[in-house]
């Protein structure tokens, strides 16, 4: 299990596979540069990122490239095209961040 930190109270706890779904398709969609690839593979060694450890300009380009991103992969899951943990993990994602 991940733990995403975007803030003091703001925590997003994912399993690997979710997180690295989450951030294929964020690269795929081009809602995060192929410079924040490394996160994909840093995260899990980590038990997770924190974005407020980065840059703020790199912490707000990811979490509006995973927002972005969760709020189409689920536009795109009414055809019920995601398996349901993913879908779940994105739901409780975007509800972390509004």
């Amino acid at each position: 299990m991940l733990s995403t930190e975007f803030s003091e109270s703001r925590e997003w706890c994912v399993s690997a596979r979710e997180f690295e779904h989450l951030c294929d398709a964020a690269t795929a969609g081009g809602a995060t540069p192929l410079s924040l690839v490394a996160w994909r593979h840093i995260a899990p060694s980590k038990r997770g990122p924190s974005v407020t450890d980065l840059d703020d300009a790199v912490g707000q380009t990811l979490t509006e490239g995973f927002y972005s991103t969760a709020t189409q992969e689920l536009t795109d899951a009414e055809s019920g095209s995601l398996d349901v943990s993913y879908r779940i993990a994105l739901e409780k994602l975007l509800a972390v961040l509004l």
